[in-house]
């Protein structure tokens, strides 16, 4: 009897530490917007929140840690930040973000990819023909850091085309990094709306 006693307070025991283990909390960071690749993190865009520990693994736990870093992929709302989603090098100082105009029918449609563009791709601008001028190549292989429709809204890559996740139309101009030093062959024709995108090949 005494012995059955024993056995079942061990038994209780370490049913107990094992769900006290099982439900132990550890704070994560957690998006609290859209953040399309390559947009360095504020602090504003993220918070702590409580998950079990077995569930974080790779995950980021600090903010003041991530403050300041870039996204490598595209984060949902709501998503927790994995620690390999993070760039710790930051934006590439050496370049500047320039938006180009899309007027292709349907939004952000990049010619000769058959695809919709989006945050991470990487394109070549080239400036249109203009008469007996052929297309120029401006820039290759750029990085697309942001989609955005009429509202200036940022688009969310993963929706059928025209859906976004913060805005209420289709994407309307691309944000795309350039080396600082190339910048002001796009700029201008970017302003006149003479420029189209090709999917880069790799």
């Amino acid at each position: 009897m005494v012995l059955a006693v024993i056995l079942t307070l061990a038994i209780n025991v370490s049913a107990t530490r094992k769900y006290a283990a099982a439900t132990k909390m550890i704070k994560v960071i957690e998006s609290t917007q859209f953040i399309p690749v390559g947009e360095n993190i504020d602090p504003s865009m993220v918070k702590s929140v409580d998950v079990p520990t077995q569930m974080a693994q790779g995950l980021e736990t600090d903010i003041a840690a991530v403050a300041g870093k870039s996204v490598t992929v595209s984060i949902l709302k709501d998503q927790y930040l994995m620690q390999d989603d993070l760039d710790t090098q930051g934006r590439d100082p050496g370049c500047v973000e320039v938006y180009v105009p899309v007027t292709v029918p349907g939004g952000a449609w990049v010619h000769g990819g058959g695809a919709w563009v989006a945050p991470g791709d990487y394109v070549d601008l080239w400036q249109k023909a203009v008469q007996d001028n052929p297309g120029v190549l401006l820039v290759a292989k750029a990085k697309v850091l942001h989609t955005v429709d009429s509202n200036a809204n940022q688009t969310e890559p993963g929706k059928s085309a025209g859906a976004t996740a913060m805005g209420s139309g289709v994407a309307v101009a691309v944000g795309i990094e350039i080396p600082a030093d190339q910048a002001a062959k796009v700029v201008g024709p970017a302003s006149q709306n003479n420029i189209y995108l090709v999917r880069s090949k790799v």
